[in-house]
């Protein structure tokens, strides 16, 4: 069952300068991806560790088809985590010479509007109604908790956010408590999520509350 839409916004390129050395795009690309993986539209700001370029054609395929071009070529580059950047790999079909900048095996998130593939489930899973669709989620492990995890990260944080303006709005005493017990209980819960995220991250084990 569909609980919400994958993304919020359209992807859009807007760096008009060309590099040589491909990682020069990064800042352009986060910006581009409003700081979201390509694929799985994780914030990037939920690890610790930078997020690095995808080939959508990968470079062991441009390599051997001697197109270095593609090393550096802006369309050819997204903004990935380093989740879906390791599952991806060098995962590759179709024609590299026809000049599409297209894989086969992904939809090209530029391109394509993710909403029309992918959902978020009642559970906060990454859904999809569609043959490729499915594909991808199991080629990028899009299945994994981790996806579980950030999008109920992201989803708590917001109301935290909104009750916490809730307190400093309200004048009514009571209302204020109402607001302030929520904000505490749910803090807390938002603690408890990112600590089990940063572990199923980074495959470091859960330590009991003493």
């Amino acid at each position: 069952m569909k609980y919400k839409d994958f993304r919020d916004f359209k992807i859009v390129r807007n760096c008009k300068r060309e590099y040589k050395n491909y990682k020069s795009y990064l800042p352009n690309l986060a910006d581009d991806f409003k700081h979201r993986c390509a694929y799985c539209n994780m914030l990037d700001k939920y690890i610790n560790q930078g997020y690095p370029i995808d080939h959508f054609i990968p470079r062991e395929v441009y390599e051997k088809a001697k197109l270095a071009e593609l090393e550096y070529d802006y369309n050819n580059l997204m903004y990935c985590c380093p989740k879906c950047n390791n599952s991806k790999s060098s995962q590759y079909e179709g024609n590299i010479y026809d000049g599409s900048y297209k894989n086969e095996m992904f939809y090209n998130p530029v391109d394509i509007d993710y909403n029309n593939i992918f959902y978020r489930n009642e559970y906060g899973g990454i859904s999809s109604e569609d043959v490729k669709g499915k594909d991808m989620i199991i080629n990028l492990k899009l299945f994994s908790p981790i996806y579980h995890f950030s999008f109920l990260i992201e989803e708590v944080t917001d109301v935290v956010d909104k009750l916490d303006k809730k307190i400093e709005e309200t004048t009514d005493p009571i209302e204020k408590e109402y607001y302030n017990e929520a904000y505490i209980k749910l803090s807390k819960f938002l603690r408890k999520i990112t600590v089990l995220f940063n572990c199923n991250y980074y495959n470091n084990s859960v330590k009991k509350d003493n």
